[in-house]
C-alpha cells in the first residue's frame, strides 16, 4: 500500500460508510435504524476504551524498546509517522467513547439519521486506525 493510502484509508473509509449509513438511515424515515437500548453505546464505549488502552501501551512499549532494529527505525521518518498513527488511533477511540457516551442523552437518537451515520464513520474510523496501527505493528515483530 502507498504511503498515501496509508495515511488516508482509516478517515476515506469511516467517511463513506458512515455517508452510506446515513443516506440509508435517512431514506427509511420514521423507521427505527439505530438499536433503541442503550446496549450498543455500552458495547461501543467498552471496545473503544480497550482499543484505546491498547495503543497507549503500544505506544508506551514502542518508545521504551532500545533494539538495533528500533534505533535504526528512530532514524527514519518512520518512526514519527508510527507514533502519529498511533495517536490519531488513540484519539479515534476516545472521540468514539465520547460521543456514545453523549448519545446517552439524545432523546429519540433510534430516528436521527445523522446518530446512525455518524455512530457509523466513527466506529468504522476507530477499527481502521486501530487495523492500521496492528499490522504495522506486525509487520515490525518480523524483524525481530
Amino acid at each position: 500500500m502507498n504511503a498515501t493510502a496509508e495515511k488516508l484509508y482509516p478517515a476515506g473509509l469511516g467517511i463513506v460508510v458512515g455517508a452510506a449509513v446515513g443516506f440509508a438511515a435517512f431514506k427509511s424515515g420514521d423507521v427505527k435504524f439505530f438499536p433503541s437500548d442503550a446496549d450498543i453505546l455500552g458495547s461501543s464505549i467498552s471496545l473503544a476504551a480497550i482499543f484505546a488502552g491498547f495503543l497507549a501501551t503500544a505506544k508506551s512499549m514502542l518508545i521504551s524498546i532500545d533494539t538495533p532494529t528500533m534505533q535504526e527505525l528512530k532514524k527514519t521518518r518512520f518512526y514519527s509517522l508510527l507514533l502519529d498513527y498511533l495517536a490519531s488511533a488513540i484519539w479515534a477511540a476516545l472521540i468514539l467513547c465520547v460521543f456514545c457516551l453523549a448519545g446517552y442523552f439524545v432523546k429519540d437518537r433510534e430516528k436521527l439519521w445523522w446518530f446512525a451515520g455518524l455512530w457509523s464513520a466513527l466506529a468504522v474510523f476507530s477499527l481502521a486506525t486501530w487495523f492500521r496501527v496492528t499490522q504495522i505493528f506486525l509487520q515490525l515483530m518480523k524483524l525481530r
